[in-house]
């Protein structure tokens, strides 16, 4: 009876069910339900096309299945855009800028001298659905350009101080400066015209370069160290075909100690091609703030700004290294240093330019167009 009992004791334990492992069964279960949805969700968002982008990864994807974003219905050129851009500071380096400065400039797109919050619509291309927008006006702050190394990196430090306090890497929005190409794109065609008429010699119809062929040779001249690197230098008697373009730069020069004013070198003879030309770009008044002479033009001295963009100028007897500058009338000499080793310094503000998909571009009833 005893022996009975305790068998059937001993069946009753064994069939009574553990608590314990039923529980984590059932988790487990439904975490492979939950997984499965969750894939299955992620790949059928991933086939959908869509126009907001919230990585960098799904903006490369619909590019590389070749998604344009449609431009929004009557966006015109010269219309104002509000773009407020995330805060971000940029260092303009006194070794990049300055043959001599040891005073570095930390710009800050929240201060009053680089915040920028209205723009204009300065293109509009429908086979890419990019949508340049460039700034209302100039910044307050101004930046030194100082002698040969104010040549060496101007073009690269305006592009890379702009795409630091005006880009935003998450929504693939890229900045840079303006240049000069911009701004031949926007002159009228009788204007251009013109210029291209005065421009004697120039080496190829379509380059706006304006290259005129070098007629003077100067002996034991000092040149800044981009030079070496520019297309149709003209070096101890060699010309280099395949440098770099007037308002392309890929590298900054670094000041070296023992070297001509930073970073220059000086040859037994260089004989340049004239690049350099000025012409007469002014606001009107009387014209609608949002006429695109009006927009890149400087509207009084203090509105003047760097354009990234390089040219040479035979001037008499010497040679100039120029960047070019926007003022009140027009494009023109900005800062230059020399063959005789004249050294310049000379401060202006900057002008952004950004790039923005059109999906980013949405009308607000009160605000109007807007950079979501």
């Amino acid at each position: 009876m005893v022996a009975s009992m305790g068998k059937n004791k001993e069946e009753n334990t064994m069939k009574k069910p553990n608590r314990k492992n039923t529980v984590i069964t059932v988790c487990s279960i439904l975490l492979f339900i939950i997984l499965m949805i969750a894939i299955y969700f992620a790949l059928w968002t991933n086939n959908i096309k869509t126009s907001e982008y919230s990585t960098k990864e799904l903006m490369e994807e619909l590019e590389d299945d070749g998604y344009i974003p449609d431009i929004p219905e009557n966006l015109l050129v010269g219309d104002e855009v509000t773009y407020i851009p995330e805060s971000s500071t940029y260092n303009w380096a006194a070794q990049y800028c300055s043959g001599s400065s040891s005073n570095d400039i930390l710009l800050d797109n929240e201060s009053e001298n680089f915040n920028i919050t209205k723009w204009r619509v300065l293109n509009i291309n429908k086979e890419t659905g990019i949508i340049d927008l460039i700034s209302n006006k100039s910044t307050i702050g101004k930046l030194p350009l100082d002698g040969t190394q104010g040549y060496n990196n101007a073009v690269k430090l305006l592009n890379d101080a702009c795409n630091a306090l005006y880009g935003n890497n998450k929504k693939q929005i890229k900045a840079r400066s303006i240049k000069l190409e911009d701004i031949i794109a926007k002159i009228p065609q009788e204007s251009l015209q013109m210029i291209y008429n005065n421009s004697k010699g120039q080496k190829g119809e379509e380059k706006i370069t304006f290259l005129t062929q070098p007629t003077t040779e100067y002996k034991r001249a000092v040149y800044p160290i981009i030079y070496e690197n520019e297309k149709f230098s003209v070096i101890n008697g060699y010309e280099k075909q395949d440098g770099l373009d007037i308002s392309e730069q890929n590298e900054l020069y670094p000041r070296v100690e023992g070297k001509l004013e930073g970073n220059a070198s000086r040859a037994n003879s260089i004989k340049p091609y004239q690049t350099f030309f000025s012409f007469t770009v002014k606001n009107d008044s009387k014209k609608d703030p949002s006429d695109i002479t009006n927009i890149i033009s400087a509207k009084n001295r203090n509105d003047s700004y760097w354009i990234a963009t390089r040219s040479i100028h035979m001037y008499n007897e010497d040679c100039l290294y120029v960047i070019y500058e926007m003022t009140n009338t027009g494009v023109g000499m900005g800062h230059f240093c020399t063959i005789n080793n004249l050294i310049t310094f000379s401060s202006s503000s900057l002008r952004p330019i950004v790039s923005v998909r059109a999906n980013l571009l949405v009308k607000d009833n009160e605000i109007g167009w807007i950079v979501k």
